[in-house]
């Protein structure tokens, strides 16, 4: 486990953490009055409480621009492990060595004063940090803008709503330019598209050469996002290496607890309105993009509008039922591209954690789509067989490219532009439950 010291961003050596359990409140003054008085009188003392070991002899390291998981049942010691790395919580035994400014979003609204406003909550942070008033200055409006709380800003923080405490809390750990971010499950409580915007900022810094610890108990989030993964159990650190492996023996491991009818995770989830008033008008292009996480492209063709419909109705919706057909409408404008060029127009779908399940486009599929004439428009209409999915939010991120030269040059792509709900599928193991028939020979 040994590596150069200027590579390692985080290590811990032999970490262990004990609690003093009371059975009952009165216990604990005995205990701080009692033991000296026997002491005192010649006699062993007693003790009033129980020893609890969150964390027993926990060894691993971190290297620079790695991204690390950290798995477990609650319970297991991982907010515990990762109080202990921030600094918050004091070891029983061992050492945590950090290297690099640290931010960490840990339970929901920690760090924050709650009769500070937002915006003084947002330098007190920087100023722990050890930032300058100048440093946060030229950051508070990126802050502010991935927040997107509006005049809450200005209000005291114990005004907000948990996902309010959740927005500005993210946007003030990652846009302070940490060297290593350290992610709890705190980010459960965020709406679809705040979550899809968190997942995406979280693989920006992973490309930018961040560190990342990141405690997730989706084992298809740390497949997908991390170099490798670390399960702790009971206390203990119980298997190390690839993420892959790693989260098959914690699977395999949770499964053997049989979980009880009518458990949360069993119960389906409740139907939501699947449809608005509003239906395909073939002669309008799409005009509204209800998402926009982030643009990209030269804007020679520009994405107007994208709509998701019922392919039998053709009314637009928002709730997906698992398997069923949607129609999807994508609208782009040529504002200056090459004339005459192919146009091609396509689409991905990510899961609610930001994984990318796949996507299609008209080049794929051998469509061809004639480029409009300088702004004009085209709507291209996809009709999308869904297969079984997990419940949760999902989102599409539309794109299209120029063919010049037999080389696609991208125009436009909206990352995140429209969120759906898929309704929930009791057996779906992982993302999707693919198409199958058994019969026997």
């Amino acid at each position: 486990m040994s590596s150069e010291p200027d590579a390692v961003a985080i290590r811990v050596r032999n970490l262990s953490k004990r609690y003093e359990i009371y059975a009952d409140p009165r216990d604990r003054l005995k205990q701080s009055i009692v033991p000296r008085l026997q002491r005192l009188a010649g006699r062993a003392p007693k003790q009033y409480y129980r020893d609890f070991w969150a964390l027993n002899d926990v060894s691993f390291e971190v290297r620079k621009g790695e991204t690390v998981g950290v798995v477990g049942k609650n319970g297991a010691g991982k907010s515990t492990l990762l109080h202990l790395i921030v600094g918050t919580h004091a070891p029983t035994a061992g050492s945590v060595e950090v290297n690099g400014r640290v931010t960490a979003l840990l339970e929901l609204g920690s760090g924050f004063h709650p009769m500070f406003t937002g915006r003084e909550n947002v330098y007190l942070n920087a100023a722990i940090m050890g930032m300058t008033r100048a440093e946060v200055e030229r950051r508070f409006d990126e802050i502010a803008a991935f927040a997107d709380i509006g005049m809450f800003m200005e209000q005291p923080v114990s005004t907000y709503s948990s996902g309010m405490y959740l927005r500005l809390a993210f946007a003030v750990q990652v846009c302070l330019d940490p060297d290593i971010l350290i992610v709890d499950e705190a980010l459960a409580v965020g709406d679809a598209y705040f979550v899809h915007r968190c997942f995406h900022r979280i693989r920006a810094m992973k490309e930018q050469g961040k560190t990342i610890l990141f405690v997730s108990h989706d084992t298809a989030s740390v497949n997908n996002l991390c170099d490798r993964a670390i399960w702790i159990s009971q206390g203990r650190l119980r298997l190390e290496g690839k993420p892959d492996d790693v989260t098959a023996a914690y699977r395999a491991d949770l499964f053997k607890i049989e979980m009880k009818p009518g458990s949360p995770e069993r119960e389906a989830s409740s139907p939501a309105p699947r449809a608005g008033s509003r239906t395909v008008d073939r002669r309008e292009p799409e005009t509204i993009v209800p998402n926009s996480d982030r643009r990209m492209g030269s804007q020679h063709c520009r994405i107007l509008g994208i709509g998701l419909y019922d392919a039998a109705t053709e009314q637009r919706i928002s709730v997906v039922r698992p398997g069923e057909d949607v129609l999807l409408r994508i609208s782009v404008m040529n504002v200056s591209a090459v004339p005459g060029a192919a146009m091609v127009v396509g689409y991905e779908l990510f899961t609610p954690r930001g994984e990318n399940l796949g996507g299609v486009n008209t080049a794929m599929q051998q469509f061809e789509v004639p480029a409009p004439a300088a702004g004009e428009t085209r709507t291209i209409r996809a009709r999308v067989s869904l297969p079984v999915l997990h419940h949760g939010h999902y989102a599409l991120t539309p794109a299209v490219a120029i063919e010049s030269d037999g080389e696609l040059r991208i125009e436009d792509r909206i990352e995140n532009a429209l969120v759906f709900e898929m309704l929930g599928e009791k057996e779906v193991v992982g993302w999707i439950r693919f198409p199958t028939s058994f019969d026997l020979e």
